[in-house]
């Protein structure tokens, strides 16, 4: 249902949605729309959702989208009088890059799929499984709670789609916003106050058509043209968790919407202004209500504290030596973050199973490559997952390390490596977890069986040491001399630095080594 009549093509352009009298006799229309089918002009509903993700910038014209550097890939699956199920299914899966039987794969799959529809009733078992399909290949759905004060519509009811709700300008949910316990957050959705036929106080402005059937000139919404709706409150939530994978690839649909639900601000409350219900009759007798997480969701979306939640841990370094390390689950590609040479000098990593170092230098034509190979190196083109690694900085940066979520301490615990065995090897290993342990905590973390808190420290390992990259000096620990009490006068008659005395952790950029029995 197209609207063009060329069936599952390459063709997206939309050739308007409106509806003329002649369409009235169309039986095919006529079966479709049922009594909604009249005459109207085009909506340009897809194009005024795109503006609100994409709409370009920095051009002193209309308004700039939410992620206005990010690409769009249109896929039009509506027609006069919306659609079907089996088409926007279809279209999903092909927008993710999966096989729909008929058309060649898209070659550019995307990350983010928002879907500004839906329909009353719950989720289907084909929309569910297409949901579970698209959120294992890397791809999350966005889509609205819907318009009809009720139970939140389909597709967003679905499992694993983040769902939106609408809120007003001052932060209460907007009348007509459909809520319940399957909203993630809440995005502005557009209100007028003002009743017609005055101008629109508080639309969501975005881009358009002026064309009334057929396209015509580009242009933009204002107050008299107005948008309202949850259809735009679910493209500002796709908007920005582009601009999280933007600094974070590595992050899946479930890791941008629980990061989402956590970076949300509070939603306001207004003493003259009831609660929203528990549940969603249909029913709009108040105009507004007050949000609460079991209705709206876990707050207003923000999107500058999303993006900083999904950014990859952060390292400033100093000029000199400093031991940092890769605490996410994506793995770092050193050329690409280290490949200044005006900043950076070397690299160097441990290789505890070769017994031997990698090592680059953006200094050097290859890379480094061919002074490793001539003198017993390694080539270090990227750091893993868990590895800590030496930087010598030829002056004071700051860089990201990674992508993806933070490894935890319990991914190196003692018989769950592979046939059972140890993911950390007896002797040194140079290492890096992303939940900030404190030693102790560490040491009892990785034993096979951990002790209860409070307890003694696991034998689980001998020593471990971080480098105080200030002060070049290192930070010393060890399970045996915590048990004996006597760890502090060690630290003080060695001249080390002692991790409780200065509030020191293994942080998600911190280092360091481990020695095991």
């Amino acid at each position: 249902n197209s609207g063009d009549g060329g069936g599952r093509d390459a063709d997206a352009t939309d050739p308007g949605d409106f509806v003329s009298n002649f369409d009235l006799f169309d039986p095919n229309l006529v079966a479709l729309c049922g009594g909604d089918l009249h005459p109207q002009p085009s909506s340009w509903h897809g194009t005024r959702v795109a503006g609100v993700i994409g709409a370009a910038a920095n051009n002193a014209l209309g308004v700039a989208g939410i992620s206005f550097g990010s690409k769009i890939l249109p896929v039009r699956v509506l027609g006069k009088c919306g659609g079907y199920d089996s088409d926007i299914i279809a279209g999903v899966r092909w927008a993710a890059g999966l096989p729909v039987p008929g058309i060649p794969d898209n070659p550019n799959p995307a990350r983010v799929i928002n879907l500004s529809l839906g329909s009353s009733g719950g989720c289907t078992a084909a929309f569910a499984e297409a949901v579970a399909e698209l959120s294992a290949r890397g791809a999350l759905i966005v889509a609205p709670a819907g318009n009809e004060t009720g139970p939140v519509e389909a597709p967003a009811n679905c499992p694993g789609v983040l769902a939106v709700a609408g809120v007003r300008h001052i932060g209460t949910k907007v009348g007509y916003s459909s809520f319940g316990p399957e909203v993630s957050v809440s995005a502005p959705a557009g209100n007028c106050v003002n009743p017609a036929p005055g101008p629109c106080a508080f639309s969501i402005r975005t881009t358009t058509n002026l064309g009334t059937e057929a396209p015509g000139p580009s242009g933009y919404t204002d107050e008299f043209d107005f948008n309202i709706g949850t259809s735009f409150s679910a493209p500002q939530a796709a908007g920005v968790a582009a601009l999280m994978l933007s600094v974070n690839p590595g992050l899946a649909p479930v890791d941008i919407i629980a990061r989402m639900k956590q970076s949300a601000r509070a939603f306001p409350i207004d003493a003259g202004v009831p609660t929203c219900p528990s549940v969603a009759t249909g029913a709009d007798t108040s105009g507004q209500c007050n949000c609460t997480a079991a209705t709206c969701g876990a707050g207003i979306l923000d999107a500058a504290a999303a993006v900083a939640a999904a950014s990859p841990p952060s390292v400033q370094l100093v000029a000199g030596w400093n031991l940092i390390g890769n605490s996410t689950e994506g793995a770092v590609d050193v050329g690409a973050v280290f490949g200044d040479s005006w900043k950076v000098a070397t690299l160097w990593k441990w290789l505890p199973d070769a017994a031997t170092w990698a090592f680059y230098s953006p200094a050097l034509a290859d890379g480094g490559a061919a002074f490793a190979a001539g003198n017993g190196y390694a080539f270090l083109s990227s750091v893993a997952s868990g590895e800590g690694f030496w930087v010598n900085a030829k002056e004071p940066l700051s860089v990201f390390i990674g992508s993806g979520n933070l490894r935890a301490t319990a991914s190196l615990r003692d018989g769950t490596g592979a046939a059972g065995g140890n993911p950390l090897p007896s002797g040194w290993s140079l290492i890096a977890v992303g939940d900030n342990p404190e030693p102790r905590a560490f040491a009892n973390g990785i034993a096979a069986a951990p002790p209860a808190a409070g307890t003694q420290a696991a034998a689980s390992l001998t020593t471990l040491w971080a480098w105080h990259a200030g002060n070049a000096g290192w930070f010393f620990y060890a399970p045996a001399l915590d048990n004996s009490g006597e760890l502090a006068s060690f630290i003080g008659t060695k001249g080390y630095f002692d991790f409780g005395a200065l509030g020191k952790t293994l942080d998600a950029t911190t280092g360091f080594w481990v020695n095991r029995p």
